[in-house]
């Protein structure tokens, strides 16, 4: 009976290691679109600082943002509305280790600023990506392979300041 006793020991030892909870993948919260003039800013809420890889894609125009895996919690919001030169989004698990989001152009676009805010009170993380049109020929001369975006803070932009912020659902973002 010795022998049974073990076997059982070792078969509970393996169903808690089964069971242990692991690391947990980063949580996006929010996916959102606002416009000002004619840039497009795409914001990601995320519980962790990510570096996201970003490249572009023709015939449709696309602009693909790979993020290391995450687990997409977005409870019925950022579900692929378009607003801007974003006719809609999409996203979800690309492969074991990377998650991936797709925009889906109206028209050739460049990714004209990307920066990262820490969070602040209740909010989370944020990446920033702001898209302004460029002809055909600037965004096929721009195609390249993917992008690693290294996280930072906001750049002062050298523009005189816009009547209107970017906003979502009357929220600035």
């Amino acid at each position: 009976m010795p022998g049974l006793r073990i076997g059982w020991l070792l078969l509970l030892w393996v169903i808690s290691l089964l069971s242990a909870p692991g690391h947990a993948e980063p949580v996006v919260s929010g996916l959102r679109l606002g416009e000002n003039g004619s840039q497009t800013r795409f914001v990601i809420d995320i519980d962790e600082a990510a570096e996201p890889e970003i490249f572009t894609l023709a015939n449709p125009y696309r602009l693909v943002i790979d993020l290391p895996l995450v687990r997409f919690d977005l409870k019925g919001q950022g579900r692929g509305e378009g607003r801007g030169i974003v006719e809609r989004f999409r996203y979800g698990r690309f492969n074991d280790t990377r998650s991936r989001i797709v925009l889906d152009l109206s028209a050739p676009a460049r990714l004209q600023r990307f920066f990262t805010l820490p969070p602040q009170g209740p909010d989370r993380h944020r990446l920033v990506f702001d898209l302004e049109p460029v002809t055909r020929e600037s965004f096929l001369a721009g195609i390249r392979r993917p992008q690693k975006m290294a996280a930072r803070a906001p750049e002062p932009v050298a523009t005189a300041p816009s009547a209107r912020p970017a906003t979502h659902n009357g929220r600035r973002i």
